[in-house]
């Protein structure tokens, strides 16, 4: 992580064995925890989830099964017999919670993105950067997985900047590892003609 954090200011690097690593292990988990039961959250997400075939090609967005690494047996178990009312159960939820814990234990450190501010051109030229990011991690064979749930939950989100000992806004929170192959793309993209017509934003009326 060395070649890709050196010269840029906004990235921080910790391992996952360091202080601020083991700080970020825990409270993501604590966050996931809170954010997972928190009931306005998961109708949240359950708005977003595409368990069955037709609603993944209807929509061409969110979440499906194969996106969210659940396929084989289980995979076709999801599409078929799963509804946007499953997301509240609490089977579904402490289940989301062990992906989480797994997912967690196997990283090899976090990569947090800062920013200057929060200004919006500011905003717009961070995501342009974490972009670049990702081609230029795919061919040292790094993985990223954003977690972004500190960020999203109280007190958690006023405590990681003191935690990391950063001043500047957090942007990212990015899983970090290294793999031994990329898996094949498997997320919904909209056609460009849903959103764009003759060079001008459209709406989507699928």
């Amino acid at each position: 992580m060395r070649a890709l954090t050196v010269g840029e200011p906004d990235y921080h690097f910790f391992r996952r064995d360091s202080p601020q690593g083991q700080w970020l292990d825990a409270q993501t988990l604590a966050a996931n925890h809170q954010q997972t039961y928190r009931d306005a959250a998961e109708q949240e997400l359950s708005h977003w989830v595409r368990f069955s075939d037709q609603e993944a090609a209807r929509h061409r967005d969110g979440l499906t099964p194969a996106s969210m690494g659940i396929d084989g047996v289980a995979g076709w178990w999801v599409r078929h017999f799963y509804t946007p009312a499953t997301v509240l159960k609490t089977s579904f939820r402490e289940a989301s919670l062990a992906r989480v814990a797994e997912q967690v234990s196997q990283s090899g450190g976090w990569l947090v993105l800062t920013s200057a501010d929060r200004a919006t051109p500011t905003l717009l030229d961070t995501g342009r950067r974490v972009q670049r990011l990702w081609v230029q991690v795919r061919g040292r064979s790094i993985a990223l997985h954003p977690m972004s749930q500190i960020l999203e939950e109280v007190p958690f989100a006023q405590q990681v900047n003191g935690a990391l000992g950063v001043a500047e806004p957090i942007q990212f929170l990015l899983r970090c590892g290294y793999v031994d192959a990329y898996p094949a793309p498997v997320a919904e993209r909209r056609p460009v003609e849903w959103f764009v017509q003759n060079g001008a934003v459209g709406r989507n009326t699928a």
